[in-house]
């Protein structure tokens, strides 16, 4: 992939997010986050890939906009499990699902005030800043390497058996692949394993992880550990219903993705390249 190409999709996301933040402070809407943070990945993944060429200096995410990412990361955690739970808690009028409500609304707030201090003032990413430091354009050699060390990753999170935070770390790596495709395609096939060798298949992993990682993420903000009992099925245990079927779904995920993983010859694609 020649430097300029690079350049040009690089200068496309700084112009984006930059945007995106100025739409941001104080709205923080749902799509207006979904699209910042996806332009972050897409950003992060080409510098982690510019990064494995030997040639170019090291390329990182501004503080600002890591912060700016991470604070907007949980308030649209907070707004899609508010909906979730107004959708089907059995009792929307329960007195702890109100209860529960309030408290994410509160909590929505703090982060709010926390993510105005990067949305509001100064660019997040300054694209003159990050394009006078590629130094290089990728070729095969960075590909291969690139995708070696995803695969290597990938591999050394399922001998852990894959435990939640593996699975949270893998669907990162899968990102990294599905975001720098357009630039890894004509090398990254032939390194990877049947599996995983069309951006599809990538992809469809991708979600099918996310919608797990999601469930994770209402379950942690909820305080539910790694076990839960089955609640009493009446309208006073309306929320622990919903806690409930929520700890099930992420069961069921975990299995499913469990399985297809364990089905991806990854020991086999690191070993031949």
């Amino acid at each position: 992939m020649k430097k300029k190409t690079i350049e040009e999709s690089i200068e496309k996301r700084c112009e984006k997010i930059n945007k995106l933040q100025g739409k941001l402070a104080d709205k923080f809407d749902m799509e207006d986050i979904h699209q910042l943070r996806l332009q972050v990945k897409k950003i992060r993944a080409t510098f982690r890939l510019l990064n494995e060429n030997d040639h170019q200096e090291k390329i990182r995410l501004p503080r600002r906009l890591k912060d700016l990412y991470l604070s907007v990361g949980m308030i649209r955690n907070i707004q899609l499990l508010r909906d979730k739970i107004s959708k089907e808690a059995s009792n929307p009028n329960d007195a702890i699902v109100l209860a529960t409500l309030t408290q994410l609304n509160f909590d929505e707030d703090g982060w709010k005030e926390k993510a105005n201090k990067y949305s509001k003032g100064k660019k997040v990413i300054k694209k003159e800043k990050i394009l006078k430091r590629i130094d290089t354009a990728v070729d095969e050699k960075t590909v291969k390497k690139f995708a070696r060390k995803k695969l290597s990753e990938m591999q050394a999170q399922g001998s852990i058996d894959f435990s939640d935070n593996a699975l949270h770390n893998v669907r990162k790596i899968l990102k990294d692949f599905t975001y720098t495709w357009p630039h890894i395609e004509k090398y990254a096939t032939s390194a990877m394993p049947i599996a995983l060798r069309t951006q599809d298949k990538v992809k469809s992993l991708t979600e099918m992880i996310g919608d797990f990682q999601d469930t994770r993420v209402f379950l942690d903000i909820l305080h539910v550990g790694t076990r839960i009992e089955q609640p009493t099925q009446n309208g006073s245990a309306a929320m622990e219903n919903f806690k409930y079927n929520l700890f099930q779904q992420k069961r069921k995920m975990k299995k499913q993705i469990q399985n297809r993983l364990n089905h991806i010859n990854l020991q086999a694609a690191t070993r031949s390249n």
